[in-house]
């Protein structure tokens, strides 16, 4: 009689941690594991720097520089650190290095201007998309620091821990950023609607 398998050896493996997936990349130079994070964190890093310059193909263009820097010098990585932590901090301190240059400046500012023209001659927008315009054209009135943040959270789900750690700042000082910047967005889009 053959007896059944028990429960545990049914369970499929979990798949390996995006920390697992870097040690196989940098020990033994498994491309293949570096394309599950490339597809895993392409799309997530492209919307955060999306939001942040409102510039589609400039976020495709910083999240495939970060990818590449990433496998260009894997060995960089901190096995002691969180791999999506580590990834947001290296797309943080890009976004800071490209805001120091003058043509991002005027591209923002290009950025604000067509956002007020969209949200002006646009009058059959649909409610969510007025919202969603006066929600971009309010935090690009946000400090630099408080949109980061709130783009951090909000657009990309990271925890208040993961965004403290990429700032190496306190939960609460993380937490009181995301209060005022809330408080602001909220100010800013019941004065745009009167």
């Amino acid at each position: 009689m053959i007896k059944p398998l028990s429960k545990s050896v049914l369970k499929p493996s979990p798949p390996p941690s995006d920390e697992e997936n870097m040690k196989l990349f940098i020990e033994k130079g498994n491309e293949d594991v570096f394309k599950i994070v490339y597809q895993k964190y392409f799309p997530i890093l492209s919307k955060y720097i999306y939001w942040l310059c409102s510039d589609f193909e400039m976020g495709r263009d910083g999240a495939q520089n970060i990818l590449v820097k990433v496998y260009q010098n894997p060995g960089q990585f901190d096995f002691n650190q969180n791999f999506k932590v580590w990834l947001f901090s290296i797309a943080n301190n890009q976004w800071k290095n490209e805001l120091r240059k003058k043509t991002i400046r005027e591209r923002e500012n290009e950025g604000i201007k067509y956002q007020l023209k969209i949200v002006e001659s646009e009058s059959e927008v649909s409610d969510s998309d007025q919202k969603m315009n006066k929600i971009k054209l309010g935090l690009k009135e946000l400090s630099e620091t408080h949109r980061e943040i709130f783009i951090l959270k909000y657009s990309n789900n990271l925890t208040i821990k993961e965004i403290s750690e990429i700032y190496s700042c306190s939960e609460g000082t993380i937490k009181s950023r995301l209060f005022y910047a809330m408080k602001y967005l909220k100010e800013f889009t019941s004065i745009e609607k009167k």
